[in-house]
This record gives C-alpha cells, sequence and structure tokens, in this order.
C-alpha cells in the first residue's frame, strides 16, 4: 500500500522517490531464541515424542528452527506467540498438540493431603453437591466472563465495580460475571429453547468486583446459586401439574442447610438485590447468609426466558463457617406419643405467621416439638384487613405421656398470649 501510494504521488505530484521503506520503531521487540533440549523433553513428560513429530508440531505453530541435531533444537519464536519465552514454554507447546492423552501415566501415584482448611472447602462442595444432585437437581459449570449488557440489568452490582477485560475475546464477555444469577438465566433460556421446560440447576462458582476502599485490588466471592423453573414434575397420569413456585425453591434450600445442621431465620429487614420481583433474606444471627426469590419478569424477558424463575444464592464463605460451628446430634426416639393441637386465629394483614410460631415456641419450652402452619384464609365472612392462619401444635415429653390438662394449660397460655400481645382473636 506503501508503495502504490508513492507511485500515485509520483505520477501525479511531481514527486521523486528518495530511498525505499524505512521501518522506525522506537522499542524494536528483539527476537526470542530458545534452545530447547530433546533430554529436557522427555525429563519433564516421562517420555519421547519423535523427532519428526516435534519439527512438525514446532513449524506447524510458526517456529522457525534455525538448527537441529540428535540432541537439541534451536528456534526462533514469533513475536505473537508472547507467552513462549523458555524452554518449558516449548514443552507445554509441544504436549499440547500432540496430546495430554499420549502422556502415560505412573503406576506409583503420589498424593500430599492439603491443609484442613482446603479439607474444609472440598467436603463442603462435595456435601452440597452430593445433596442437591441426589435431589433432581442438575450441575452446570459456566464461563467467569460474562455480558456488560446483562450487567447493567441491575443496579445491586454498579459499574464502577465491574472487572472489564481489556482485550475480550468476545463483545459477549466482556466482563467478569458481577452476579451469579445471569450465569444460570442463560442456561436455563437454553434449556427452555430445545423444549427442556422443567429446569433445577445448581453451581458453585465465584463473582467478581473492584475492591473501591483499596486500590487495584479486586474482591472474589464463591457462592452457591439454584434456579428452578418450570413444573414441579414431570408430566404423569399419577399426579396433577403444578407450577414450581417460590416454596419449591425455599424447600431445597431449607432441606440443604438442615442437612448441613444449619437452624436459619427469615431476615424480614434485609434489603434483596434488585434481580429480584419478591424473596426473603435468609440469615444466622445477624448475619446474612443468602437470598431466595422469584427473579423480575424483565429480566427473564431479556433472556428469552417466557415462565417464571425462581432463584437462590447462598455465600459459600458463611456457609463453611455456619456449617463448621453446628454438629449433628442423634438421639433415641422418644417411647411417649404426640399429641396434636389445632388453633385457628384471625389477626390483622401485617402480622407474619413467624410471629405466631416464634412465641408460641418461646412459651412451649421443652414440651412444644413442631409449629406448622397448614391453612390461610382471607375473604367472606372475616373483618376487612385480616386473615386467618390454621396452625397445628405439636406435643411430647420425653419423660412420660402427656396428660390433657397439661396440653390445655399450655394451649391457654398460647391463647392469652396471642390475644394480649398481638391482638389474635379464635375463629
Amino acid at each position: 500500500a506503501l508503495k502504490r501510494a508513492a507511485a500515485l504521488i509520483q505520477e501525479y505530484a511531481g514527486a521523486t522517490i528518495e530511498s525505499g521503506i524505512i521501518d522506525i520503531y522506537p522499542n524494536p521487540a528483539e527476537e526470542r531464541i530458545i534452545t530447547l533440549r530433546k533430554a529436557k523433553i522427555e525429563s519433564v513428560l516421562g517420555m519421547s515424542i519423535p523427532y519428526d513429530v516435534c519439527s512438525k508440531i514446532l513449524m506447524g505453530l510458526g517456529i522457525e528452527i534455525l538448527e537441529e541435531n540428535l540432541e537439541l533444537f534451536k528456534v526462533k519464536v514469533p513475536l505473537f506467540k508472547v507467552d513462549v519465552t523458555r524452554e518449558i514454554d516449548l514443552i507445554e507447546e509441544l504436549v499440547r498438540v500432540y496430546g495430554l492423552n499420549n502422556v502415560p501415566l505412573d503406576k506409583h501415584i503420589a498424593y500430599t493431603p492439603g491443609i484442613k482448611g482446603e479439607r474444609d472447602n472440598v467436603n463442603l462442595y462435595k456435601n452440597v453437591a452430593t445433596h442437591l444432585a441426589a435431589n433432581g437437581l442438575s450441575e452446570i459449570l459456566t464461563n467467569s466472563l460474562a455480558h456488560s449488557k446483562h450487567a447493567a440489568l441491575q443496579t445491586t452490582s454498579p459499574e464502577n465495580e465491574w472487572v472489564k477485560v481489556l482485550n475480550p475475546i468476545s463483545s459477549e464477555l466482556d466482563i467478569m460475571r458481577p452476579q451469579f444469577v445471569f450465569s444460570g438465566l442463560e442456561v436455563v433460556a437454553h434449556n427452555k429453547n430445545h423444549r427442556i421446560n422443567n429446569v433445577r440447576i445448581f453451581e458453585i462458582g465465584r463473582t467478581y468486583k473492584w475492591n473501591l476502599e483499596q486500590k487495584d485490588s479486586f474482591i472474589e466471592t464463591e457462592k452457591l446459586g439454584i434456579w428452578v423453573s418450570g413444573d414441579e414434575h414431570d408430566e404423569t397420569w399419577t399426579l396433577a401439574q403444578k407450577n414450581s413456585d417460590f416454596y419449591t425453591i425455599k424447600n431445597i434450600v431449607d432441606n440443604l442447610l438442615s442437612k448441613l445442621g444449619i437452624a436459619i431465620s427469615i431476615q424480614t429487614e434485609q434489603e434483596l438485590p434488585d434481580y429480584f420481583a419478591f424473596g426473603v433474606a435468609i440469615g444466622i444471627k445477624n448475619k446474612t447468609l443468602g437470598y431466595i426469590g422469584k427473579v423480575k419478569e424483565n429480566i427473564c424477558t431479556e433472556f428469552g426466558i417466557k415462565s417464571e424463575v425462581f432463584y437462590a444464592e447462598i455465600d459459600m464463605e458463611k456457609l463453611k463457617e455456619a456449617s463448621s460451628k453446628k454438629q449433628i446430634k442423634y438421639k433415641e426416639i422418644s417411647k411417649f406419643p404426640s399429641v396434636r393441637r389445632d388453633l385457628a386465629l384471625v389477626v390483622d394483614k401485617k402480622v407474619s405467621y413467624k410471629e405466631l410460631s416464634d412465641l408460641a415456641i418461646k412459651l412451649g419450652k421443652n414440651l412444644l416439638k413442631e409449629v406448622n402452619l397448614f391453612d390461610v384464609y382471607e375473604g367472606k365472612n372475616l373483618p376487612e384487613n385480616t386473615r386467618s392462619y390454621a396452625i397445628s401444635y405439636i406435643f411430647m415429653s420425653e419423660e412420660g405421656t402427656l396428660t390433657d390438662e397439661i396440653i390445655e394449660s399450655t394451649m391457654k397460655k398460647f391463647i392469652s398470649a396471642y390475644e394480649s400481645e398481638i391482638g389474635a382473636k379464635l375463629r
């Protein structure tokens, strides 16, 4: 192009060609001449690669062979292979093309145990993954790179926290994922586009963001993500079809944490990430462990998903900390029978079931073993802005059979406390 331009200028402007093309570059890159010893190849790989194969691979990679004999190759590495600077890099290039499957395994495999903390991480991962897989969820492995277009759908992680890739391999993979939810939504969309409507998947991976308090440092957080969409079960003639809902995924999370021996509470005051249409935060004491809820409809639409998607996200580091403090204890089943009593209470709509159950647990002490909400009613025959909760109470003693007097006395305490502290009325 330069020669053609010069010829045109000479032809039409009467210019004179003074010299040939001169390359002026301020810091020319030095040619990398590397010696590759054939004995070193055998030492590293534990095998020999035929010399003619080595030559073919090197030349196929654009590496010029300057000298070759029975002992070594002397090669010149092209400047575009910026990661090949040493002899060991050349060996890596050779075995990558030759095939790692062609490297023989030693009959004696050595194993060095890791430190205790590493084993704890592995054990937690295995326990979580095994439990979820056993309950019908499929594990996925997605790319840590994400599309900034998707990240822009939320504001929980603002743009100044995004870790942008300087030289992205694709316009759709231009940042490190700041949120976990979008990776799973891509998989949900892919499955639904292939007519797999019922999706239950999970992944354990990391999210990335800039540490705004410490310059030039990053924050990596390991998380467990669970995505549920479609029907609760595959089509069958024995059961009526039912769509998955919030309680489907909450039940999955409850069972997992129960398996790990962790008791959680609902944090009603905790703000949710803004990709949730609704949901709850779960935690232990004052620490937030994660979130459970429904993904916003407009975000699902962005991924081409027309059905509801429910999502749970748990911080793995906090989960490990909580599970390490819990020890599952077993005890002998009581010899004595349990007794059930039911109450139907009319309360203000602002009163949650949790308030009623917490008060019962506080008053029931060792006799109350279980509280369960089995019906909620609003509408006809009830005062405005009220609802009815039907609650069951299971009582049992480890010391003897409970008498009607003890149970009735306890139930009167419940009713009295409900009326005085919560304003409830018997229905």
